[in-house]
């Protein structure tokens, strides 16, 4: 896309399954793909300011306390309107070989004027649990990253307790 997966990567730990414990300290590790397939987490910090810094030296812009309206975009038209943090709104047309990159998460409003528009479907499922981001280190950084903790063997360990 940008030229920028090299960089992007060094920045991640590669994650290639989940080992959960059990009460009795039995552990069953379940990979998350393939052989060699994997997810490669990011701190959230970084990845923002990552993408901030790529997407700005592309000479894209940046607006931040903004929401999709909805009610007002039309992807047909090309026109994405915004409500900012005071109420106001604000509209941008889309030439057509404007890339829109949506960072928007859970619940993104951008992926619901897609679904609007007929350019995608889904199913969205939200769970009622807090996030919670855990820092996830390499090995032979971990010393450089006291408030992380390095994995063992590749995996997100997990003790479910109800």
């Amino acid at each position: 896309m940008l030229g920028v997966k090299e960089e992007l990567l060094s920045y991640t730990v590669p994650v290639y399954g989940r080992t959960m414990h059990d009460l009795n300290g039995t552990t069953t590790y379940t990979p998350y793909g393939r052989e060699g397939e994997c997810n490669f987490c990011v701190d959230r910090s970084k990845l923002n300011e990552f993408w901030n810094d790529t997407v700005e030296k592309a000479g894209a812009s940046i607006h931040f306390d903004r929401a999709l309206s909805l009610e007002h975009t039309n992807l047909e038209d090309r026109r994405l309107c915004f409500i900012d943090s005071a109420g106001g709104e604000h509209s941008v047309d889309l030439s057509p070989d404007t890339a829109v990159i949506g960072c928007d998460g859970a619940g993104s409003r951008l992926r619901y004027a897609l679904s609007n528009a007929g350019a995608v479907s889904f199913t969205e499922e939200l769970i009622g649990h807090e996030y919670k981001e855990v820092p996830f280190v390499a090995l032979s950084t971990s010393a450089e990253h006291p408030e992380g903790s390095a994995m063992h063997n590749g995996s997100i360990h997990i003790w479910p307790r109800g």
